[in-house]
């Protein structure tokens, strides 16, 4: 299938000189309501940190709270708790293995977005909030 990236945010600019030739879009910063309705557009989201994937890369949390497949990678700082909602690469040949399963198929990518809809529980304030109070009760 044809592959067109979409790169927004902070660094995007750096980063898509780095992916060569090829269909892209550089988006860059924009308004969060512009990202939402493009992000409503995608296919899938890939956010790669040398570090690991956490709850504090909001790039990635964007990602997934629009309900989209999410690609990135472990790390010394990778959390577990985001093992059963991305697909988390050890390494750069998993992490193109991944991407390229992804691509190839829609039933795959289908499978990962309803697990990435699993991550609002994660992240969202009301759900921590009634884990946290739920936690105390007597």
């Amino acid at each position: 299938p044809a592959v067109v990236w979409v790169l927004m945010g902070f660094g995007s600019v750096t980063f898509a000189a780095r992916l060569g030739a090829g269909r892209k879009v550089v988006v860059g910063e924009r308004p969060l309501a512009e990202l939402s309705a493009l992000a409503a557009g995608l296919d899938l989201f890939v956010a790669p940190y040398e570090d690991g994937l956490t709850l504090r890369r909001t790039g990635a949390m964007f990602g997934l709270a629009h309900g989209l497949p999410l690609v990135s990678s472990r790390g010394h700082l990778f959390d577990e708790a985001l093992a059963s909602v991305a697909a988390c690469a050890r390494d750069c040949g998993d992490f193109a293995w991944r991407l390229q399963s992804l691509v190839q198929s829609a039933e795959a990518r289908a499978a990962l977005a309803a697990r990435a809809v699993a991550a609002r529980e994660l992240t969202t304030q009301d759900r921590m909030a009634d884990l946290i109070v739920g936690a105390f009760a007597a």
